[in-house]
């Protein structure tokens, strides 16, 4: 997961000065925030959770991974998951 910081200057949202952008498996989001510090603060948490998670990933049965993968490729050419 890659989770990046950005300054961020719109003249519709003059509070808001910076974007965190989240690139996950799930999809990308992007959230807004008027200081540096708190942009920040909710970065290394979206870091904290995409370590958390691959963490857990490595608890999981090998036979059990590679059945998920099988499906997930198997559902791909239906743009299902």
């Amino acid at each position: 997961m890659k989770v990046k910081v950005h300054p961020y200057n719109s003249p519709s949202k003059p509070k808001l000065k910076y974007i965190v952008a989240v690139n996950a498996p799930e999809g990308r989001t992007r959230k807004y925030f008027e200081t540096k510090k708190a942009a920040d603060a909710y970065a290394q948490v979206k870091r904290l959770e995409g370590e958390e998670m691959g963490n857990r990933a490595v608890e999981i049965d090998a036979d059990i991974r590679l059945a998920a993968l099988k499906a997930s490729k198997a559902l791909k050419p239906y743009g299902r998951s």
